[in-house]
């Protein structure tokens, strides 16, 4: 508060006038920022056009790598977080997705997306996750055969594909078993 009441040439106190903490004034600029997203709509599948907004959803996450982190425990309620809740809803609706499973189902998706935001937005800032990365492969292609055959035999498809091409592939993943995979009452 104090840094941004610095920016702002005012008094950290002047900020509390509008946010009670640090975590609503976090969320009050995450869904600002959400409200730049495009609310995909078209003739496309109603499945193309939610894995197209949730991949835009990461994408403006993974911008801002620190609103990355705090989204994964904050839970805006603004305007635009609630616009893309209900574009979410509309398109698992279009799927057959209803009630308690569209509820879920997004919940779900949005952590997903989430995580995956903060993941790639902490590799942006140059922290730890690329060295982990490197060490993983290298632990994973030195590896016995014999002791982990499953493994080892997988040792180049373990951190294969892009962010991009794995995150799409993980939402497809979560939709075939949203759609197959109902709650029962």
């Amino acid at each position: 508060m104090r840094r941004l009441a610095a920016e702002l040439d005012t008094g950290a106190a002047s900020l509390y006038v509008y946010f009670k903490d640090t975590d609503s004034l976090y969320s009050a600029v995450l869904d600002e920022l959400l409200g730049s997203l495009s609310l995909v709509r078209g003739r496309k599948p109603w499945r193309e056009r939610l894995v197209s907004l949730l991949t835009a959803y990461v994408d403006l996450l993974t911008a801002y790598p620190p609103l990355a982190k705090t989204a994964l425990f904050t839970r805006p309620s603004g305007p635009s977080s609630v616009g893309l809740w209900e574009a979410m809803l509309a398109l698992l609706s279009e799927g057959a997705i209803v009630g308690r499973d569209a509820a879920w189902a997004g919940d779900l998706l949005l952590q997903r997306a989430t995580a995956t935001a903060a993941e790639e937005g902490e590799r942006r800032l140059g922290t730890n996750t690329v060295a982990a990365d490197e060490q993983v492969t290298e632990v994973i292609e030195g590896l016995s055969p014999k002791r982990y055959p499953h493994l080892a035999s997988l040792s180049n498809e373990m951190m294969s594909g892009t962010p991009t091409t794995r995150l799409i592939w993980s939402f497809e993943v979560f939709l075939n078993g949203i759609t197959a995979t109902r709650n029962k009452p």
